[in-house]
């Protein structure tokens, strides 16, 4: 070997061992980038992961809120409809009384009524031949101030009394009463229903 061709092969040489190093460099530095953004990636995917789960977490509370929601609704409509039920019941309850105790029940109704003791005794066509009764028994509790009177006048409703005086009416139907003490009683009822 001369002394080019030693030249030549220590430049080859050297080339080789600088691409060699390069090459390992590179390798490394591309090593380390795939890690790099490997990492990157598997937090990403960690982060995506989490926060599905968090957005799943969240909708199955709010959908869990909502179907509560809708269970208090439909427990309250139901307990409304029993407590409407247990009015109507006692609605038949007073219509369906003897009728000597029906009849002293308007007639209390009358004199508790009355304010003048000389008013006019209205009925429901169904109690209308209670009439003379109710007003002897209404005045009768009023004493000496009992001058209510029946003359056969009837109203359109399930029960009760209306005391009519000239245009004034006090009116003691069970629809009107029944309206009133619903109103006032509803939460009682409620108590002893589900109390």
């Amino acid at each position: 070997m001369n002394g080019i061709e030693k030249i030549t092969a220590r430049i080859i040489a050297d080339a080789e061992a600088e691409a060699a190093a390069a090459r390992a460099d590179a390798e490394a530095k591309c090593s380390q980038i795939r890690a790099d953004y490997d990492k990157k990636a598997q937090d990403e995917y960690w982060r995506t992961v989490r926060a599905g789960v968090k957005d799943c977490e969240a909708r199955v509370q709010r959908l869990g809120r909502t179907a509560e929601m809708e269970a208090k609704k439909s427990v309250l409509a139901l307990k409304q409809d029993m407590v409407s039920r247990a009015f109507d019941s006692a609605l038949e309850r007073v219509l369906a009384m003897p009728e000597d105790g029906y009849a002293a029940f308007l007639a209390k109704l009358c004199a508790s009524a009355a304010s003048s003791g000389t008013e006019e005794i209205v009925l429901s066509e169904r109690d209308a031949h209670l009439g003379g009764k109710v007003a002897q028994l209404a005045n009768d509790a009023l004493g000496g101030r009992g001058h209510l009177t029946y003359k056969g006048a009837v109203r359109a409703m399930p029960g009760g009394a209306i005391l009519r005086d000239g245009d004034i009416e006090i009116n003691s139907s069970l629809d009107t009463l029944l309206t009133q003490y619903r109103y006032e009683l509803s939460s009682q009822v409620a108590e002893v229903l589900f109390g």
